[in-house]
């Protein structure tokens, strides 16, 4: 996915970047996703969600995103709260969907994989939970993760007919939305 060459200063946009180094700092997340490194799994997270190819032009083709991969966005056509202080703050609702793999562990059981996953997301969240709103040097700061997060879109194993991996697979896939306050 391209990179944003315009650093984040205002509220919104810090309040993507900083939700995103939140998950990328999580154990679980990066091996999620595959990588050994906070840097790396930063990587892998798309915010806030713009296109795939992050051109204006329009497009008739739906562009899969990777997987393994994360995107964060904002879901206005449901009614989420935006709100930004005078102060730099910034209160809102933010979309975070994640994109796994299957484990060739559970080939053949779809019912352990999907425990699996959900067991996956859950300590996810759990991880993040615990490192918001710290001021440790080697935590991430200036971040309050507000309870409960919202289930959006189910766990759940992907139809390789609607959406699939670029090699035509299934594969995981969760969606919530987390209140945040940065």
């Amino acid at each position: 996915m391209p990179v944003s060459t315009v650093a984040a200063t205002g509220a919104t946009g810090l309040a993507f970047e900083k939700m995103a180094r939140l998950l990328a700092s999580c154990p679980t997340f990066q091996t999620a996703m595959g990588v050994g490194s906070s840097d790396d799994a930063f990587d892998l997270i798309d915010y806030p969600y713009w296109r795939q190819d992050n051109t204006d032009t329009p497009s008739t083709e739906f562009v899969a995103q990777p997987v393994p991969g994360c995107t964060i966005a904002r879901v206005d056509e449901i009614g989420m709260r935006w709100e930004i202080y005078k102060n730099q703050m910034f209160k809102g609702d933010l979309m975070v969907e994640i994109r796994v793999g299957i484990d060739a562990a559970f080939a053949g059981n779809s019912k352990n994989r999907l425990i699996d996953f959900m067991n996956t997301i859950d300590a996810i969240y759990f991880e993040a939970y615990t490192r918001a709103n710290v001021t440790d040097g080697d935590q991430i700061h200036a971040i309050e993760l507000n309870e409960p997060v919202a289930e959006l879109v189910s766990p759940q194993e992907t139809s390789p007919d609607v959406e699939s991996t670029p090699d035509g697979q299934p594969f995981l896939i969760a969606a919530h939305i987390v209140e945040v306050v940065a």
